[in-house]
């Protein structure tokens, strides 16, 4: 599948998406990130922070607790040499890129593409585009894919469009699940059964007997849906007669 390129776009979807991005690299969240991507190992505290983390023993890691000295520099000067053009290599850079990303944003961001969605200016065929989904990896928060609320749409949309600096701020950033958020989607099912995905490549197809997950232990902060299935089972059961 071939690479999507911005300089493909018209000089206004190319301007705002510049626009958007540098005003991102502008965050301390972003100089953090790229800090420690600088500096060659991510902070204690973060790593400590991944779900499924690994680390045993004397490793490297335990004594890693602040950037190096000349490493934030080293970030900011990135911002301001940063070319929207350049395309990141593949390989190990896409894992280092992931792992940015759901630093910053609070999870790898993916899409809907079960349908060809109506445009944002209301124009074409389809309906409206449904609010896209993050895939976190930080330890205490679901596994599951999870949409963003209109609310949390809107204001990440405000806020890398702004028009003034983000002066380190870092906005609404990072955005993370709580069990407020209903609708998600099991990881080994985004893509090939709801058709949600960035890259079609990203996730391997699964091997294993999926049917054997529907009969799992849920726990409602990976699955707070089954209480408003429970709450409608149980107001059911409430309007039987003599179960008052």
């Amino acid at each position: 599948m071939p690479s999507a390129n911005i300089s493909n776009l018209d000089s206004l979807h190319r301007d705002v998406i510049t626009a958007a991005v540098l005003r991102l690299l502008d965050t301390a969240l972003a100089r953090e990130t790229f800090g420690q991507i600088i500096d060659g190992l991510p902070l204690c505290h973060i790593a400590y922070g991944q779900r499924g983390r690994r680390l045993r023993g004397e490793h490297p890691i335990l004594r890693h607790v602040t950037l190096c000295p000349g490493v934030e520099e080293a970030a900011v000067k990135f911002r301001s040499d940063f070319e929207m053009e350049i395309q990141y290599p593949d390989g190990l850079a896409d894992v280092v890129g992931y792992w940015a990303e759901d630093r910053i944003f609070g999870g790898v961001v993916v899409f809907d593409r079960s349908q060809t969605w109506q445009r944002c200016d209301g124009e074409g065929p389809g309906a409206p585009e449904p609010n896209f989904y993050m895939h976190s990896a930080r330890d205490d928060v679901t596994f599951r894919l999870w949409q963003v609320t209109n609310e949390e749409q809107k204001s990440l949309a405000d806020f890398l469009l702004a028009s003034a600096p983000a002066t380190a701020a870092d906005g609404p950033l990072p955005i993370v699940p709580t069990r407020s958020h209903r609708v998600r989607i099991d990881p080994d099912r985004a893509i090939v059964d709801r058709k949600v995905y960035r890259d079609v490549w990203e996730r391997p197809e699964p091997l294993r007997n999926r049917d054997r997950d529907e009969h799992r232990p849920r726990n409602p902060e990976d699955y707070p849906e089954e209480e408003d299935m429970q709450a409608r089972i149980f107001a059911l059961y409430n309007k039987r007669p003599g179960s008052e």
